[in-house]
C-alpha cells in the first residue's frame, strides 16, 4: 500500500484536476452538472478511501482540519455556488493537503493496540472533528488495553458510550420525546435538566426507554457506568473490586 505522502499526493493531484476543470469556463456560476459531479466525486474520494488509510498514521488532527475542506466541497456540490467561492475554497483545501503531507513525510504508524478497527462514526456523527475525536478516543482505548491500564480502558469506553448516545440525541429533528421520556433527569420542581448536566446512565435509560439500543446494550452500558465510576479511588477501596484484563 502507498505510503502516507504518496496517498496525500493522490488528494492533491484530484484537487488540481478539478481546478483545472472549472478554469475551462467563464461562468461566473458553478451550475454545470459535470464539474458538480466532478465536485462531489472527488470529496468523497477523500471520505471514502484516502482517509480511511491515512487513519493508520498518526496524524489524525492533520485529518481532521482536511476534512472540514473536502465536507465544504461535498456541500457545495449540492447547490449552485460562485465559482470564485470554488476556486478560493480548493486553493485553500490545497495548502492544507500540502501542509498534510509534510508532516506525512515523518509521521509514524500507529502502534498495534490491541482492539478492533474503529467502526464507521459517520452515520451518527456528522462533524469531521468530533469524528476525529472520536477515532482518536478509540485508538487511545486500544493503547490502554494493551498496556494493561484498565481502569483507564473503561473509563474511554464510558466517555465513547456518552460521546455516541448525545450524537443519536442530537440527530433526532425534533428532541422533545427524549427530554420528555421518563427516564430523562429532572431537577426538583420536575424540570428536565439540560444536556450538559445529563450522566452517562441518563443517555444509557433514555436511549433504551426510546428503542436506540435493546435490552442487552442498555445491562452492558449500565455495568460500564458502574465500573467506570471505580475511578474514584474511595469507592474501589470501599468496593475491594480491582479492574483486571478480563474486565474490560
Amino acid at each position: 500500500m502507498p505510503g502516507a505522502p504518496e496517498l496525500v499526493d493522490e488528494s492533491i493531484t484530484t484537487i488540481e484536476h478539478l481546478l483545472k476543470m472549472l478554469g475551462k469556463s467563464d461562468a461566473r456560476q458553478v451550475r454545470n452538472q459535470q464539474e458538480r459531479s466532478l465536485a462531489k466525486a472527488t470529496a468523497l474520494t477523500w471520505f471514502k478511501q484516502a482517509r480511511g488509510k491515512l487513519v493508520m498514521w498518526q496524524l489524525d488532527h492533520d485529518l481532521a482540519e482536511v476534512d472540514v475542506g473536502f465536507k465544504a466541497l461535498l456541500e457545495s456540490s449540492n447547490r449552485v455556488v460562485l465559482r470564485a467561492v470554488y476556486v478560493a475554497r480548493l486553493r485553500a483545501l490545497k495548502r492544507e493537503l500540502v501542509t498534510l503531507r509534510t508532516r506525512a513525510l515523518t509521521a509514524a504508524e500507529k502502534p498495534k493496540s490491541g482492539i478492533e478497527a474503529a467502526p464507521d462514526f459517520t452515520p451518527l456523527v456528522r462533524d469531521p472533528k468530533m469524528q476525529a475525536i472520536l477515532f482518536r478516543r478509540w485508538h487511545e482505548t486500544g493503547l490502554c488495553m494493551g498496556s494493561g491500564a484498565d481502569l483507564a480502558a473503561t473509563v474511554m469506553m464510558g466517555g465513547l458510550l456518552e460521546g455516541l448516545l448525545l450524537a443519536r440525541l442530537n440527530l433526532m429533528p425534533n428532541q422533545a420525546p427524549a427530554f420528555k421520556a421518563a427516564a430523562a433527569p429532572r431537577d426538583r420542581k420536575g424540570k428536565t435538566l439540560q444536556l450538559r448536566d445529563w450522566a452517562l446512565k441518563d443517555y444509557i435509560a433514555v436511549g433504551h426507554e426510546l428503542g436506540w439500543i435493546g435490552n442487552s446494550a442498555r445491562d452492558v452500558g449500565v455495568v460500564l457506568r458502574d465500573y467506570r465510576n471505580y475511578i474514584h479511588p474511595a469507592k474501589e477501596l470501599s468496593h475491594g473490586i480491582t479492574l483486571t484484563p478480563r474486565d474490560t
